[in-house]
């Protein structure tokens, strides 16, 4: 992936054309552009996601689950792939509350009506009351602090569904 520089102009006019949460700017420019993804080496195919985030290829088996489970479920998942790295989703926060910490006291001390629950195989909470489109960008913080590309993670919360 490369950095580009564009003017405001330019910025504003991508930013007034975002249709999702967490939409990048190559999946707005190749819409607009009526690019095909993977077409230029872009966004990732369903077959690479899966390569990727190997828990897709069972996806089918958490489509029942409510968005708390799944959100549960890939941060398991990711806790299991990354577990050198997983300490770094402490930052992740909010203006008012915590996201994340080692016990459920903390993030019960951080706001009202957190709804902390353990991340399954790991010592890790996390907070599960946000709406699904906060949970998509929690995820998606998450994943780029573990190292993962926009494309990447965009197709991901798209699958997700926040």
């Amino acid at each position: 992936m490369k950095t580009i520089l564009i003017e405001d102009d330019l910025y504003a006019f991508l930013v007034s054309h975002t249709q999702e949460i967490g939409e990048s700017a190559s999946s707005i420019l190749r819409r607009l552009l009526g690019l095909k993804p993977g077409s230029y080496g872009g966004q990732a195919s369903r077959e690479e996601l899966v390569k990727i985030f190997d828990f897709l290829q069972h996806w089918e088996q958490f489509r029942h689950l409510n968005h708390a489970k799944k959100f549960l479920h890939i941060l398991s998942w990711a806790y299991r792939k990354h577990p050198a790295d997983f300490e770094k989703i402490l930052s992740v926060e909010g203006n008012r509350r915590k996201y994340f910490a080692l016990d459920e006291k903390t993030l019960l001390e951080s706001g009202r009506s957190t709804n902390p629950r353990p991340i399954p195989d790991s010592p890790y909470w996390v907070i599960t009351n946000n709406s699904t489109a906060k949970k998509g960008e929690i995820l998606s913080e998450v994943f780029r602090i573990l190292g993962y590309e926009d494309e990447q993670i965009h197709a991901l919360v798209r699958e997700f569904g926040g």
